[in-house]
């Protein structure tokens, strides 16, 4: 793990020590412009502590009821965290095997008061359940419409 305060001797140190047979290479970068390029030059987990904190900050500060958690690949595949509305009279009450998810949509996980678990097939939302999908990126709209969500928050990049 590379962690100096110099984003540039980070990056060197990362990429020459798995250069030199170490199995995973991390660097912690302030500026994070150029994090989605490291996976190609050998580093395994590029790191910024700024993005993070503006994640974080942005996931507070929303109020909608759908956001992006993750990208898995850009524009491909990302994580969703959905609260379940009141309103969403489409799947509230729906067993799971009956939803019209988007394709290639799985529900991860459900959470609903102090227990979370991954739903089966049988298993029905209610309100206030917060569930965690992994869908294709394109699939927001369709997720806004199942779950009668207006406005929706995307993870931006620095």
């Amino acid at each position: 793990m590379a962690a100096t305060a110099d984003d540039e001797h980070n990056v060197l140190a990362a990429a020459r020590a798995k250069s030199m047979g170490a199995e995973s290479a991390i660097a912690v970068l302030q500026r994070p412009t150029y994090l989605h390029l490291l996976t190609y030059i050998g580093i395994d987990r590029p790191f910024s502590p700024r993005s993070t904190a503006v994640e974080e900050i942005q996931r507070l500060m929303t109020d909608s009821a759908l956001h992006v958690m993750a990208t898995l690949a850009a524009g491909v595949a990302d994580v969703f965290e959905v609260r379940v509305p009141a309103k969403a009279s489409r799947v509230i009450g729906v067993p799971l095997k009956q939803l019209k998810l988007p394709g290639q949509c799985i529900v991860a996980a459900m959470q609903r008061a102090e227990t979370v678990k991954v739903p089966g097939a049988n298993d029905a939302f209610e309100a206030g359940d917060t569930l965690v999908l992994i869908a294709p990126s394109a699939a927001t709209h369709h997720l806004e419409t199942l779950f009668g969500i207006k406005s929706f928050s995307r993870k931006e990049s620095l």
